[in-house]
């Protein structure tokens, strides 16, 4: 316990750029992969009883939100919404691996609600900050407006999230909630709003979603793949 609360304590330590091959690169990537790699770990971990839940997924969101990321990097976003299949997993009666002779969650709440009830409220901020990223992208202070080509490429960043938090949603999420199905659908719309998103991997998304509205828990799906539009590039 003491070694992963150290873990997330000594990343904002991390330098900003990092000698690869003799030449300077980006920290970020790296520590994007770290991070990712280190919420898979976090599935397995059980709640130290004297800090409340979720305390280790908090304190590394909390580090994510703090972290002085590059100019321009969607990197804290894409950190949240890595951090909502972590969430939706640790929902479920049993988890997706486990370590022999370690209870983790599953074990020690039993599907509590107060414990499910914390997991949708901390899905919920996250994805309020996901959404909110996502409408400053294409106001004046997301980029240089004096700029095309700094519009153009805060575009393609939007497209690209909301077609990351859709698929997450599509994945992980409950679309029978008309809540979800709703953001759902407006995220793609958005995603395919400019026609940045590759045709054939929408292609094979609605083809995907066909072929799960066609098992017999599945079908809400019917509805949604309806009003799901692929849009040009004009």
């Amino acid at each position: 316990d003491a070694f992963l609360k150290a873990a997330v304590s000594i990343l904002p330590e991390v330098p900003r750029s990092i000698s690869v091959e003799g030449k300077l690169r980006s920290s970020e990537n790296f520590l994007l992969d770290f991070i990712n790699n280190f919420l898979a770990t976090l599935l397995v971990v059980p709640d130290h009883p004297e800090h409340g839940v979720l305390y280790l997924v908090r304190g590394l969101l909390n580090m994510v939100q703090d972290y002085t990321w590059e100019e321009n990097s969607d990197a804290k976003v894409r950190v949240y919404i890595s951090a909502l299949p972590l969430l939706a997993a640790m929902c479920q009666e049993t988890y997706l691996y486990s370590i022999p002779k370690v209870d983790s969650n599953e074990t020690l709440y039993g599907g509590d609600p107060k414990f499910l009830s914390e997991i949708n409220k901390l899905c919920e901020t996250l994805i309020g900050q996901i959404l909110d990223h996502l409408k400053v992208l294409t106001r004046d202070e997301g980029f240089d407006k004096s700029s095309p080509v700094a519009l153009q490429q805060s575009v393609r960043r939007q497209s690209a999230l909301a077609f990351s938090l859709f698929g997450v949603l599509l994945a992980h999420g409950d679309l029978r909630n008309n809540k979800l199905s709703q953001l759902s659908i407006n995220l793609w719309n958005l995603s395919h709003k400019h026609g940045y998103c590759e045709a054939r991997v929408s292609v094979r998304t609605l083809e995907y979603i066909k072929h799960q509205a066609e098992q017999p828990d599945m079908a809400h799906l019917s509805d949604t793949i309806q009003r799901l539009v692929l849009q040009s590039r004009t």
